[in-house]
């Protein structure tokens, strides 16, 4: 079955388990509280309840304008309501309240509000499938600077249907554990953390169905999940991250199974790590770094917007372009880029690579591959660091990969490994045609004072149905001390420059524009008379 009908398959099977699970009828007894309205008074006091305090069976209910407190002791419920047709708050500061049958509603109708606060104690829900709902048709507020929520095998859902809102603020001490949390299923939910740990055992969704809207704040504290979905079905989902650690040991997606779906990661400080990362899969997904550090382990599947202007973005792969039908788009503005393979409009997907800033650095330590679908926009003087990695062109189209003649290819592989440039160029000679859509560089250089480099030229790919060899057109040629360029019988010409610093070149020799000879010869002709008259 394919992916996407499995996903959509999960989604129905999700919800449809926890409405089937909301209960229809009640085995304990239903308690009211009728504490003083606006008075903070103790969940213990069996005055405070219509049929005493609740066991672990009964249905509790707090929906006078009731302010329930719980600071030391074992309470517990089968289910609580906080805000079922009005509303009603429980502060916790101590102790533990058990929640032993089915769910948590902080504003379970619409209408209603419910709110949670707790700076100490244990809240813990231990019914198969339990669920904390935080505005189920209303609206709900949980408010956490320390405790600890403990579910097992439960789930968190914010903002759970049509009309409802859904607010959880994390600090502090606090301490969240919980199977899945949901943010905005078919309402609107929203996530804050500055401080504390959110630990999930399967997955964080943000905006799940058609018209819910789902965000997550993290400016502090521990967010660890083996599954992140920012805009998951239908839904639209935006994290924010300012500070604090999020590490995603397996996949992280921006954009859902849908179309209609949208989902924006915006990473400003901290750290995020994950173990691969999917952007745009059929919804639309983006990722905008301007600070902080994202590290993936495996794969960056590119099929939306990758922005960065800042901070450091460090992947094994990062493919620009990899769905088919989907246009990929890496934008350097800034900041650090390390990857080992770097693909551009590889695979059955258009990728677009736009380097525009000068001062931001892109290092590719294994390969480099520009597709057939590939494209790139180059700002004069930005540079390529090829730190142990061949540049592999598999592109026919002269157009889409013009601004080739901008870009600075600097080799720095070492003296103990070889990399290769695959040459494109239509060999026409030495004329200045050769210099201008035709997959020319604006420099080539081998090694650097600081790094030796080897480079191989070879034409293993036809980029243009030709039937001679392919050349190598670039701007300005630089070949480093104790760097080697084997040209291996292949045509490179120049129109620039030409510095040999100290290096070899095997397999032929550089051939300069006749413009360029000219200037060459004129300076060796007024070198040359410089010596006889100072000879004379």
């Amino acid at each position: 079955m394919p992916a996407q009908r499995w996903t959509v398959l999960a989604a129905f099977v999700l919800v449809a388990a926890v409405l089937a699970a909301t209960p229809s009828g009640s085995c304990g007894a239903n308690t009211y509280w009728q504490g003083p309205p606006g008075s903070a008074e103790s969940w213990f006091t069996a005055a405070n309840w219509t049929a005493g305090v609740p066991n672990s069976d009964d249905y509790a209910y707090v929906d006078n304008v009731g302010q329930v407190t719980i600071d030391s002791g074992t309470a517990q419920a089968g289910v609580l309501h906080l805000g079922y047709d009005d509303s009603g708050t429980l502060n916790q500061c101590g102790g533990t309240l058990t929640i032993s049958r089915y769910y948590v509603y902080l504003g379970c109708n619409a209408g209603s509000t419910g709110r949670y606060e707790m700076s100490g104690g244990t809240l813990r829900i231990t019914g198969s499938g339990g669920t904390l709902y935080v505005g189920n048709y209303g609206d709900g507020t949980f408010v956490q600077t320390g405790g600890t929520v403990t579910g097992g095998d439960s789930a968190l859902a914010l903002g759970f249907r049509a009309g409802s809102t859904g607010l959880y603020l994390m600090s502090s001490t606090a301490s969240l554990t919980v199977a899945s949390t949901l943010v905005g299923c078919y309402g609107t939910g929203r996530f804050e953390q500055t401080g504390g740990s959110h630990t999930l055992f399967k997955v964080l969704r943000l905006g799940y169905h058609l018209g819910s809207s789902g965000t997550y704040l993290l400016g502090g504290g521990t967010l660890t999940a083996p599954e992140i979905r920012v805009g998951c079905l239908e839904g639209a989902g935006r994290m924010t991250q300012t500070d604090g650690e999020c590490t995603v040991s397996g996949s992280l997606y921006l954009g859902g199974s849908e179309t209609c779906s949208s989902g924006t990661y915006e990473l400003e400080g901290g750290g995020l790590t994950v173990g691969a990362l999917v952007i745009g899969w059929n919804g639309a997904g983006v990722l905008r770094q301007t600070g902080g550090r994202l590290t993936v382990a495996d794969r960056i599947d590119n099929g939306g917007v990758i922005d960065l202007a800042g901070g450091t973005l460090v992947a094994d792969t990062l493919a620009v372009g990899y769905l088919a039908d989907s246009d990929g788009l890496l934008g350097v503005n800034g900041g650090l880029l390390q990857t080992r393979h770097l693909l551009v409009g590889t695979e059955a997907g258009r990728g677009r690579l736009a380097l525009l800033e000068p001062t931001a650095r892109v290092e590719v330590a294994a390969d480099w591959d520009v597709g057939p679908y590939g494209a790139l926009t180059v700002a004069p003087g930005v540079e390529v660091h090829m730190t142990g990695s061949a540049f592999l062109n598999h592109s026919t189209d002269n157009a889409a990969l013009a601004d080739l003649e901008y870009l600075r290819l600097v080799f720095e592989g070492g003296d103990d490994h070889e990399s290769f440039i695959e040459v494109a160029g239509a060999d026409l000679g030495l004329l200045p045609e050769g210099f201008h859509e035709n997959f020319a560089l604006a420099a080539l250089v081998v090694g650097t004072e600081e790094c030796r480099a080897i480079v191989r030229l070879i034409d293993d790919f036809d980029n243009g149905n030709r039937t001679s060899p392919e050349a190598l057109y670039v701007h300005d040629l630089v070949v480093g001390p104790g760097s080697v360029l084997d040209l291996n019988g292949l045509k490179l010409y120049y129109d620039g420059t030409y510095e040999n610093l100290g290096g070899q070149v095997l397999g032929g020799q550089p051939m300069p524009e006749p413009a360029t000879l000219a200037l060459v010869a004129l300076g060796g002709l007024v070198l040359l008379r410089r010596r006889r008259r100072a000879s004379a």
